[in-house]
């Protein structure tokens, strides 16, 4: 009778020390969660050049425990900040990746009329392509296929209509847009996406 007491006892013991365990692991885990952060992560890909509009960002609740500072807190309004380097889709966006200054970096959008067969149908704002010229019979100045300039940013992609054109906006850096403007003059432009 007495074993069964004391079996008795130990179980209640037993239980009454896991239920204290219970209590203190989620205790702990409540505490880990209201630590958390809400952060901005890129929807799509965000190239140098972008003006960062409400479309390409995304809240998340992450878990920063070293690394509040570097990136960029939901409370803090970023909607129309220049992307200074590449973000890609679904990455937390660091300070260091975004600015201010419109004139963190030169560039100057310059629009591309284009065949509809030398743009890339999936083409959209904020990929990374490079621009390559063809020429034409009646090309004087250019004779074979020539890259013109790589890793730029697509600032906009018109929709196609029925006169088979596409209009392209593209960021290029000031000191190439003359290079890019006697190229238009003079071949045919294709586009090569180069974010793949």
């Amino acid at each position: 009778m007495k074993f069964l007491q004391n079996l008795q006892s130990s179980r209640i013991l037993t239980g009454i020390l896991f239920l204290i365990c219970s209590l203190i692991i989620a205790n702990t885990y409540l505490k880990n969660i209201s630590k958390t952060d809400q952060v901005w992560l890129a929807a799509s890909d965000l190239s140098p050049g972008t003006v960062i509009n409400e479309s390409d960002l995304k809240a998340t609740s992450v878990l920063l425990p070293q690394n509040r500072t570097s990136y960029v807190l939901t409370r803090q309004s970023i909607i129309g900040s220049l992307v200074t380097r590449k973000i890609t889709q679904n990455e937390l966006i660091p300070i260091g990746s975004i600015s201010q200054d419109r004139f963190a970096l030169n560039f100057r959008d310059v629009p591309l009329a284009l065949e509809v067969s030398d743009v890339p149908l999936d083409l959209r704002r904020g990929q990374v392509i490079d621009i390559y010229s063809i020429p034409t019979r009646d090309t004087k100045t250019y004779k074979s296929l020539e890259l013109i300039i790589s890793d730029v940013s697509v600032v906009q992609v018109s929709d196609r209509n029925n006169s088979l054109k596409a209009q392209v906006i593209v960021a290029i850096p000031l000191d190439q847009v003359e290079q890019i403007l006697k190229h238009l003059a003079d071949a045919r432009i294709l586009i090569v996406r180069s974010d793949h």
